[in-house]
C-alpha cells in the first residue's frame, strides 16, 4: 500500500470508531421528553409528589377546585340557538339556505371589511348586524333575485333561513393573578368565564369574587364565581369581544373556618361580608354546632397593636340568639386572616394552633364558652372563667359542680401533668387563686 492509502484507510477507521462511540453516547444519555418510561424513576417521583401536594393545597382553598381539569372542561359542542343579540363580525362562517320555488344554500364567510358576496346579486355588508336584522335584509334584498321571498301580491313561494357555521376567533387578554397570563384566542362565543376556564383560572392568590371584565379602557362588568359555586348562577358573565380584558385582581382576604362545619376551608369574603355570609358560603352549620360557641383566633390591626401592644387576640362570640322562635344571626365582622372556630356542642375542643406560637390556656367541662383562650400576663383563673363566660350566666352557673375544679399542668417535656384542684366556691370571694 502506498502511502496516502495508509493515511486513508488510518482515516476511514477513525471515522467508524468516533461513530461507534456517538452511539454509545446517545444511547446512554436519557431520553427526556421521549418516552415516558425512559425519565427515572426518582424524577417521576417528585413530579408525582410535587403535583399532589399542588391538589392538596388547592383543596384547602374553596372554589379553586372548579378549574381542575382538562381546558375544554366548560366548552360548548354544540353551540344550538344563538343569543338573538349575537353581533356578525369578519371571520364568521354564515349559511344561508332558501328553499320552495327556488333551492340554494350556501356557505359565506365574512371578510375583513365585514362583507360576504352572493352570487348573482353582489357585495353586501354584514358585520355588527344581529341575526335576526341580517335575516330581514337578506329577505329584503335577495327578494329582487328571488320575487317569491316577498311578493308584492299573494303569499310567498320562497322562504330563508340563515345560521351560523364556524364562529370567528377573538383575542383577549387574561392578566393578573391566573396561572396563564397573557393572550388568547377563544371563539366569538365565549363570556369571561370559559375564556377564564381555558387560562387554568386563577392562583389561590387571586380572588374568586371581583373578577373584572375591562372593555376600551372601563369596567364593564364584574364577575362573582361564588355565586356560581354556591348556586350555579353566573351574574353578570358578559360575552368578550376582540380585545377585552380579563383581570383577576389580589385575593380581598383569607378566612379560615375549621370546627363543627360542614366544609372546612380557607375563604374569601368581601369588606361589608359577615361571619353569616361565611357561613352560608360554607353550605350551613350541622346540627351538632354550637351556635352559641364561636371563637375567633385574631391578628391585631397596626393601629390596635399601637394601642394595646398586643399582636393576637381570641373573641367568643355568640352566633346568634333566638327570640319568638325564630334564630336571629349576630352581625360579627370578620376580619383578613381570621381563624374562626365553631365548637360543637359536646364542649370538645378544636385542635390546631394560634399563628405565631402565642401562649394560651383551654377551658373545658361544664363552662358557658369552652375553647382556646390567649394567656394574658397576670391572668387568673376567675379571669379565665369570666372570659369563657362561666360567671355571667346565673343559671347555667348554679348547676355547676362548684366543690372543685381541676387546673391541669403540663411540663416543659409536653408529657407529665400535674392536677392542682380549685375549689370554685372561693373564687366569688378570693382574688388570690392562681
Amino acid at each position: 500500500m502506498s502511502q496516502s492509502q495508509i493515511e486513508q484507510a488510518r482515516e476511514r477507521i477513525s471515522d467508524a470508531r468516533e461513530a461507534r462511540v456517538s452511539e454509545m453516547d446517545r444511547a446512554a444519555a436519557p431520553q427526556y421528553g421521549r418516552q415516558a418510561d425512559t425519565i427515572p424513576d426518582s424524577l417521576r417521583v417528585a413530579r408525582q409528589r410535587r403535583d399532589s401536594l399542588r391538589r392538596d393545597t388547592i383543596k384547602k382553598y374553596f372554589g379553586y377546585e372548579l378549574f381542575q381539569g382538562p381546558k375544554d372542561k366548560y366548552d360548548r359542542a354544540d353551540i344550538g340557538s344563538l343569543d338573538p343579540n349575537y353581533q356578525i363580525g369578519p371571520g364568521d362562517e354564515l349559511i344561508i339556505s332558501i328553499w320552495g320555488a327556488t333551492e340554494m344554500r350556501n356557505k359565506y364567510q365574512v371578510s375583513r371589511d365585514g362583507t360576504i358576496f352572493i352570487e348573482r346579486y353582489g357585495q353586501m355588508v354584514v358585520s355588527g348586524l344581529t341575526m335576526k336584522k341580517l335575516e330581514d335584509k337578506l329577505t329584503k334584498n335577495l327578494s329582487k333575485i328571488y320575487s317569491g321571498l316577498s311578493p308584492s301580491k299573494g303569499s310567498p313561494n320562497t322562504y330563508l333561513d340563515v345560521s351560523l357555521g364556524k364562529l370567528r376567533s377573538i383575542q383577549v387578554f387574561i392578566i393578573g393573578k391566573v396561572k396563564n397570563a397573557g393572550s388568547h384566542f377563544v371563539n366569538s362565543y365565549s363570556t369571561a368565564f370559559t375564556a377564564l376556564y381555558q387560562s387554568g383560572g386563577p392562583t389561590i392568590k387571586g380572588s374568586l369574587r371581583d373578577i373584572r371584565i375591562i372593555r376600551n379602557g372601563e369596567v364593564v362588568s364584574s364577575l362573582d364565581l361564588y355565586d356560581f359555586i354556591t348556586t350555579g348562577k353566573k351574574p353578570n358573565d358578559i360575552r368578550l369581544q376582540n380585545n377585552d380584558v380579563v383581570y383577576v385582581p389580589p385575593r380581598h382576604s383569607t378566612i379560615k373556618l375549621k370546627g363543627e362545619v360542614k366544609e372546612k376551608a380557607f375563604f374569601e369574603l368581601k369588606k361589608n361580608e359577615t361571619l353569616q355570609d361565611l357561613i352560608k358560603y360554607s353550605g350551613g352549620l350541622p346540627t351538632s354546632a354550637d351556635i352559641q360557641n364561636v371563637q375567633i383566633e385574631r391578628i391585631q390591626s397596626f393601629k390596635e397593636r399601637e394601642k394595646t401592644g398586643e399582636i393576637y387576640e381570641v373573641l367568643a362570640k355568640d352566633l346568634g340568639t333566638f327570640k319568638k322562635d325564630s334564630f336571629q344571626t349576630n352581625p360579627i365582622a370578620i376580619h383578613d386572616k381570621d381563624v374562626v372556630t365553631i365548637f360543637p356542642v359536646t364542649g370538645d375542643h378544636v385542635q390546631d394552633t394560634i399563628p405565631g406560637g402565642v401562649e394560651y390556656v383551654n377551658v373545658n367541662g361544664h363552662i358557658y364558652k369552652p375553647g382556646r383562650y390567649i394567656l394574658s400576663e397576670d391572668m387568673k383563673v376567675k379571669d379565665l372563667l369570666r372570659r369563657a363566660g362561666g360567671l355571667k350566666d346565673s343559671v347555667f352557673w348554679d348547676q355547676t359542680y362548684k366543690v372543685r375544679a381541676d387546673l391541669i399542668r403540663y411540663t416543659e417535656n409536653g408529657l407529665d401533668r400535674k392536677i392542682k384542684s380549685i375549689p370554685l366556691n372561693d373564687l366569688l370571694k378570693n382574688d388570690s387563686l392562681q
